[in-house]
């Protein structure tokens, strides 16, 4: 699958790689336009009928619990074992649509218009209308009971069409059901789970209801109060008794009185006055263990205060916090400066999932230690979270190769590099004066920075007569060394002035000089030379453990073509980079693309397929493991010299090695808070009788 940057933000990673394109033609008809919404396992398109030119919705199927996109971005089972189930599968969806599409009313706004198969899977099309999600009216307002069960009425009637001929919808949820301005609709007719019944779609459209009303997905009775008896009951009905049908919800909604529960719950009025709280055995109870703990908790005060000089720091800075934790919460322990292997460690043994969000350079904190976390320490989370972690990359770089650069160019490189430059200058025949000569630390040296590096620069020579004329040849094609030492034999002096990348061209041959052939000039004249620095390389970044996001963005940023492949994982969450083909720190030609291995998550069981091609993907340690690796192997690093005369060098071609697969478990998301004040008391409408079901 390609990464589809035109789809919405807020689709799940899973999604927005399997979304199609704006432009894909499906069965050859309809055009996509662009991805709007998803929900369940159902993707929803705005697209263009080329038939009859009218604007539609178009559906596809995307139970990605089962299948991938391939190459040709068709379905497929991601092993042999799931292709029966998908089958299944498909065959029923198929039905459950073509069912709907036969006894639906042809002229209904949200009528089915075709149903299909295409690209492995399955498709249906519909009128399109503006929609948006049930939630966004839950998340900003209450409405009355009347208002509420009259918006839901369309969602009613539809339920229990379904249910007369047999269907079961089974994922009736504030994202199922769509808003077309004040007329609600439902959608994702293929989301039912294996063990769904008839009772799921009453259930879930009763806590709907209750949600619409009281701000509450699950019933409590001091906020239940504020609601009329019939409606009261109806939806504690729906909630819990299994026997309940839609067609009796919508019965007794309507009913003169209040139906009878299925289990009586009489709310006990709370005794608040002085004297019942006097005589509760509970409160009583606790009275006489405070007695008793008093004196307890003024000894541990004393001790504590013995002891609090021998508290870890990490443990005293949060001493005055208490936490009542539950199996499923953790308090976050400090890890900023712990190795990042320990860190993660830790975080694994709270039963949390780890994401590094960067790797930064630090003076302080050592190279692969944490500098930030989030959360931080000694914060209450939920066990099943993540954890975003920032590691140092320490306060090293790279010393570049400045020989032959004039003394200020160099200087400023390695400055810019937080290198100290301490220049010694010498008297050197061959060499160009302000030129560095040589340099005290090897180039492409790992080297902490504020860190000196010694630099010896030419003053030129001594024996010089500017009498003297010299001619000079041509020197283009010439390694500079060598035009350097023949320049040298003429008291003359060769200097890079300009180096360029060119790929066609080994690193060190001259591209231009600025005193032609033939011409004579005196001694102690400077020839500057435009050099070709050979193929541009980068420094390939360490980007496992981050967001797939990010990890592009920091190869791309390194100027590499980052290459996604998704497996299958038990260990990691979705959306992170297990592992990539090229260690960090080798230096590759710009351009080249780094393999990754990306988490899909661990929720169909499917065993790592490689990435897309099924083929596993090459590995190695470190670069120099890899370097040993290649010359083991039979062919050799360089080709055999051929008869022919002088043959241009070429550049090797860098071997892409292949990586293991580390791996990383989503967590699962944490509910969004929910409105707790219940709307006020609305009375009786005087006992009408039941409307009828909508139709």
């Amino acid at each position: 699958m390609n990464w589809n940057s035109e789809t919405p933000e807020t689709f799940p990673a899973a999604v927005q790689r399997a979304a199609l394109p704006g432009g894909t033609a499906v069965l050859d008809r309809y055009v996509i336009r662009e991805a709007v919404y998803v929900s369940g396992i159902e993707l929803y398109y705005k697209a263009v009928d080329q038939a009859s030119k009218e604007e539609i919705t178009l559906c596809e199927l995307l139970p990605m619990q089962w299948c991938m996109l391939d190459e040709n971005g068709n379905f497929v089972p991601y092993q042999e074992t799931a292709k029966a189930q998908w089958t299944l599968f498909r065959e029923e969806a198929l039905s459950r649509l073509q069912h709907l599409v036969d006894s639906q009313e042809d002229n209904a706004p949200s009528a089915l218009l075709d149903v299909f198969e295409d690209r492995g899977t399955v498709w249906y099309t519909m009128h399109f209308r503006q929609t948006v999600p049930l939630r966004s009216l839950l998340d900003k307002k209450l409405l009355s009971p009347k208002a509420a069960v009259d918006l839901m009425a369309p969602v009613l009637d539809t339920l229990a069409g379904l249910h007369g001929d047999g269907f079961i919808h089974g994922a009736v949820t504030d994202t199922a059901i769509r808003l077309v301005g004040e007329e609600a609709e439902l959608r994702d007719w293929n989301s039912a789970g294996e063990l769904a019944d008839a009772f799921t779609d009453v259930q879930a459209v009763s806590r709907i209801l209750y949600r619409l009303m009281t701000g509450e997905t699950e019933y409590r009775s001091l906020a239940a109060a504020s609601l009329p008896a019939p409606i009261r009951n109806a939806l504690y009905n729906g909630m819990n008794d299994r026997t309940m049908t839609i067609a009796r919800l919508w019965e007794e909604l309507h009913a003169k009185k209040a139906a009878k529960r299925v289990h009586v719950a009489v709310a006990r009025q709370k005794d608040d006055s002085l004297l019942g709280k006097i005589f509760s055995p509970v409160v009583t109870a606790v009275f006489c263990l405070g007695c008793l703990a008093v004196p307890l908790v003024l000894w541990r005060i004393s001790v504590g205060k013995a002891e609090k000089r021998a508290v870890p720091a990490a443990v005293a800075k949060f001493q005055d916090v208490s936490y009542t934790v539950s199996e499923a919460q953790a308090v976050m322990p400090e890890l900023m400066g712990l190795p990042q292997e320990e860190a993660i460690r830790q975080i694994e043994a709270l039963g949390m999932q780890v994401i590094l969000a960067r790797r930064e350079a630090n003076p302080v904190i050592p190279e692969n230690c944490v500098v930030t976390q989030k959360p931080d320490a000694g914060m209450l989370v939920k066990t099943g979270g993540i954890v975003t972690l920032s590691v140092s990359s320490g306060w090293a770089n790279y010393v570049p190769d400045v020989v032959n650069l004039r003394s200020e160019e160099a200087q400023q490189k390695l400055e810019e590099l937080g290198f100290v430059v301490d220049i010694e200058e010498i008297v050197s025949p061959g060499d160009a004066p302000g030129t560095v000569i040589s340099q005290s630390i090897e180039p492409e040296t790992k080297l902490e920075r504020d860190k000196p590096v010694k630099l010896k620069v030419s003053l030129g020579r001594t024996d010089l007569n500017k009498n003297q004329m010299e001619e000079i040849e041509d020197y283009v094609g010439m390694d500079f060394a060598k035009a350097k030492a023949l320049l040298a034999d003429l008291h003359l002096y060769a200097m890079q002035m300009e180096m360029v990348y060119d790929a066609a061209t080994p690193a060190g041959t001259i591209l231009e000089q600025d005193v032609p052939a033939g011409q004579k000039i005196p001694q102690g004249t400077i020839i500057n030379m435009k050099v070709s620095r050979g193929m541009e390389t980068t420094r390939v970044p360490s980007v496992v453990l981050m967001s797939s996001s990010n990890a592009k963005n920091t190869l791309e940023a390194a100027g590499l073509i980052c290459v996604m492949c998704y497996v299958s994982n038990s260990e990691y969450a979705m959306d992170v980079v297990l592992s990539q083909n090229t260690a960090e720190g080798m230096l590759v030609p710009t351009g080249s693309q780094v393999w990754l291995n990306v988490s899909i998550g661990s929720g169909s069981n499917v065993q790592s397929t490689g990435g897309w091609s099924g083929n596993p993907l090459p590995s190695f340690s470190n670069g120099d493991e890899q370097q040993e690796e290649q010359t083991e192997e039979p062919q050799p690093e360089e080709p055999q010299p051929e008869p022919e005369p002088d043959p241009e060098p070429q550049q090797p071609e860098p071997q892409q090695p292949e990586p293991e697969q580390p791996a990383v478990q989503p967590p699962a998301p944490e509910p969004d808070d929910e409105p707790e004040a219940p709307p006020a008391p609305i009375p009786d409408d005087g006992g009408l009788e039941p409307p009828p079901m909508p139709q």
